[in-house]
């Protein structure tokens, strides 16, 4: 039987986030890595009942939390994506064994994120804050508290759908003026950012589908078809969408 050797960082990490809830006695850590090298904990606690929580080595745990999505209210802020009760150690120990398997397989059941605040600074180098294949995003311009996404290529190129050419321009997606003509493209970092006094986020989805080769790969691919031309929906099929089905191979809105 092969052991599996967990990061000691991650452990430390671990430790740190049980700090910060409310929980009964520790009986268990059950560690385990899906096919992307993502490592993930599940804990299993006593009080009145069984609870078992799920810690995963999210990245960019440094940076500030903007906003979490799929996250419990209980959880929020902390480093626990869910938790759940059991009235026995064996049902306990069996929705463990059950996840472990899934997780372990790549067969994730959550599409829970995390979008954090990058620096200012970004707007001067961004491959010093992101990395090929991230998930980046901004502020719409206007009235409605709503954001435009894309997909960090490196090198100062981001892909994202806008109804603008590939030259720049605004990547403002919701245009109804651009909109029949929105599609696929690459553009600038700054062209996506429209200032330099822009917040940037990254949203960090909990379990990594792909590495950031194949979804920067998928994203030219798409951009190469004109993905979305002719189709642009403002509820069904815009860049939030691109950004997703490019990270996680399914189309959702980020908020």
């Amino acid at each position: 039987m092969r052991v599996y050797i967990y990061p000691t960082s991650f452990d430390n990490y671990v430790t740190e986030e049980l700090k910060k809830e409310c929980m009964g006695t520790e009986i268990s850590r059950v560690y385990g890595k899906t096919p992307c090298g993502q490592h993930f904990c599940f804990i299993t606690s006593k009080a009145f009942w069984y609870a078992v929580r799920l810690i995963v080595d999210e990245e960019y745990r440094h940076l500030k939390i903007h906003r979490e999505q799929g996250i419990p209210g209980i959880s929020r802020g902390n480093g626990v994506i869910f938790s759940d009760d059991f009235l026995t150690r064996e049902r306990a120990s069996n929705f463990v064994n059950e996840k472990l398997r899934k997780y372990s397989n790549g067969e994730f059941d959550t599409d829970a994120f995390r979008v954090r605040v990058l620096p200012m600074d970004v707007h001067q180098n961004p491959d010093r804050y992101l990395q090929p294949g991230d998930h980046i995003q901004r502020d719409m311009l206007g009235v409605l508290p709503i954001s435009h996404d894309g997909v960090y290529l490196g090198n100062g190129e981001v892909a994202d759908i806008s109804g603008t050419s590939n030259n720049g321009g605004s990547s403002s997606s919701s245009s109804s003026s651009n909109s029949d003509n929105a599609k696929a493209r690459n553009v600038s970092f700054r062209a996506f950012a429209l200032s330099k006094n822009q917040e940037i986020r990254i949203i960090v989805h909990c379990f990594r589908r792909y590495s950031g080769v194949d979804i920067c790969t998928r994203a030219r691919s798409f951009v190469t078809v004109n993905y979305g031309n002719g189709q642009y929906n403002f509820f069904t099929k815009n860049c939030q969408h691109f950004a997703t089905l490019c990270v996680t191979g399914k189309e959702f809105l980020t908020e």
